[in-house]
């Protein structure tokens, strides 16, 4: 009899925890955005990483890093993955926003980004695009900067 109330106890202990923790599981609502660099939360979601850590993510991607910043903001996101620019923006602003952690490094020289036309389009220097409307993914963002300091440096007007 005592062997079996020691193995129950034993066994008990060994699974509770585990019940426990997933019972418990922190909900916490992510978001990134279309990159390789936020594809890690979802390969975690996938291998059932966050769940074992104790936490019940949800994941949604948006736009650009403005927008994260704004749904941080609003709380309708705990936690998410943007780029510097909006980050300090924000910070500059005086909003509560922190950085948590780093989540990509680009260590060059090869370019991670592109400015792309139609293989048709007259448009085929930085010079070509003066007086035009460039979009980009978001404003005040990397990728704004990004095409600014191009056309700058390859001799488009950007004013």
């Amino acid at each position: 009899m005592r062997r079996a109330v020691f193995l129950g106890s034993t066994l008990a202990t060994c699974f509770v925890p585990h019940l426990v923790r997933a019972a418990d599981a922190l909900p916490v609502h992510v978001a990134g955005m279309y990159l390789d660099a936020s594809a890690e939360i979802p390969y975690a979601l996938e291998l059932g990483t966050p769940r074992s850590a104790g936490l019940d993510i949800s994941y949604e991607v948006l736009n650009n890093g403005s927008a994260i910043v704004a749904a941080v903001m609003s709380g309708s996101i705990d936690i998410g993955f943007a780029s510097p620019s909006p980050l300090i923006q924000a910070r500059v602003r005086g909003l509560p926003v922190k950085f948590v952690a780093p989540a990509a490094l680009w260590e060059g020289p090869a370019p991670n980004t592109g400015m792309v036309v139609l293989k048709t389009a007259p448009l085929k220097t930085a010079a070509d695009l003066s007086g035009k409307i460039v979009g980009t993914s978001g404003l005040h963002d990397l990728t704004q900067y990004e095409a600014l300091q191009w056309l700058e440096k390859n001799g488009g007007d950007v004013n």
